[in-house]
């Protein structure tokens, strides 16, 4: 996982020190903290395949801000974190989903009456008595 570069010391000499690469971190954080987080995660959905989308959404939103964690070795708890904060805006957009579909549910439909016939004969009665100009307009 870790890669060997040719470093210089200060009198210019190279040596051999080793030096990760951001695609073998990304790698090395994942091994370490994703198999654990999706069992906190599969306890807070009880679902597997949910608990599976929402660490790999958390781990994405954590590597795009590991510039800025101060502590490298939070990493976990930034990811744990991150997991409950996504969960909780699942469930909210849920619940907001559901109090939609009952509001629908409840709300009345227009009742569609049939057509009445007589009526609609007496219209078009009086639209061909209308001079065509005015029959045009309507």
């Amino acid at each position: 996982m870790w890669t060997m570069a040719p470093m210089k010391d200060e009198a210019g000499d190279a040596t051999a020190e080793p030096r990760a690469t951001a695609s073998d971190r990304v790698a090395d954080l994942y091994a370490r903290h994703v198999p654990a987080t999706v069992g906190f995660a599969y306890l807070l959905t009880g679902d597997r395949a949910e608990a599976e989308d929402l660490v790999h959404e958390a781990f994405i939103h954590a590597i795009g801000r590991l510039r800025h964690i101060r502590r490298p070795d939070a990493f976990e708890a930034y990811l744990m974190r991150t997991v409950v904060n996504l969960r909780i805006s699942r469930l909210r957009r849920l619940r907001v989903e559901r109090r939609y579909l009952e509001r629908e549910r409840n709300a009345r439909v227009a009742v569609a009456h049939p057509p009445d016939v007589e009526q609609r004969d007496e219209v078009w009665h009086a639209l061909h008595g209308l001079p065509p100009r005015q029959r045009t307009t309507i």
